[in-house]
Parts: C-alpha cells; sequence; structure tokens
C-alpha cells in the first residue's frame, strides 16, 4: 500500500533497529520515501524505484543521489571538470576533515564512493585510490576561446 509501520517493517524483516534506521536514513535522503511518525510512507519516486528493473533503479539510484547528496554531485561535477575524468580520493577526505573526524571522513567517503558506484555516477579504483568518471562517459569539453 505505499506505507508501512517501523516496528512491524524491522519484525518482518528481522532487521534490528541498528539495522533499520540507516535503511530508513538512506531511502529518505535519496527521496524514495518520506518518514511521518513511525510510518515510512514510498513517494512516487521511490515507487518507480520499487516497480523498475535492475538497471532502472541503478538509473534512478544515481539521479536521486546527484540531486539529493551534495557531496555524491560535487564529486560527479569534480570528475567532469578534470581533464582526465579522473582524481584522487585525498581532496575529498580532506574537505570532510574541515567539518569531520578522520575515521568518519573516511566511512562517509566510503558511503558515497559505494552509492555512487551502484547509481554508476562514478567508479572507484582500489587498487589506486582514485575515483572516476564511469568507462565510457568523457570528461566536459574545456571551454572554447573564442
Amino acid at each position: 500500500g505505499g506505507q508501512a509501520d517501523l516496528a512491524r517493517l524491522a519484525e518482518e524483516a528481522e532487521l534490528t533497529d541498528d539495522e533499520l534506521l540507516p535503511l530508513v536514513q538512506a531511502v529518505t535522503l535519496l527521496g524514495l520515501a518520506t518518514l511521518a511518525r513511525d510510518d515510512l510512507h514510498i513517494t512516487p519516486i521511490g515507487r518507480r524505484y520499487v516497480d523498475a528493473d535492475h538497471t532502472l533503479r541503478q538509473h534512478i539510484f544515481g539521479e536521486q543521489l546527484l540531486m539529493h547528496v551534495p557531496l555524491a554531485a560535487h564529486i560527479r561535477n569534480s570528475l567532469e571538470q578534470e581533464s582526465s575524468g579522473e582524481l584522487p580520493e585525498e581532496p575529498f577526505i580532506r574537505l570532510l576533515s574541515e567539518s569531520l573526524d578522520g575515521a568518519e571522513a573516511e566511512r562517509v567517503l566510503r558511503t558515497a564512493i559505494e552509492w555512487g558506484r551502484y547509481g554508476e555516477v562514478f567508479e572507484y579504483d582500489y587498487n589506486t585510490g582514485l575515483i572516476h568518471l564511469p568507462e565510457g562517459e568523457e570528461p566536459a569539453a574545456p571551454p572554447s576561446a573564442g
């Protein structure tokens, strides 16, 4: 019916509060659901996500990620502006470390990277620590002088 009581949802899915709350935060952050009192209500875009096949789900997730998560949008924009289409993770960790401790900055960046990878917004090379545009996507062309 497009809504669920959180306590009942946790029980049916056999999730603890510590497991359920991050999921609820994620779907509300991405605009896929809203939370009113103890009820989770699916949004129209959330309904599209639920009804979609895997490929469309990734596309919807990526769009919502760029729209609602400023860090992910900043990473994507930075990659598009970089001629190589790739950047090391360190500048983003430094940026996050301005307001978070080191461990939390790392955790937040890892989450953004995983979400970005799922939504095919950007990729990450675990061997080099480089974040890059998805294969086949080119950086934005520099403005022409004229």
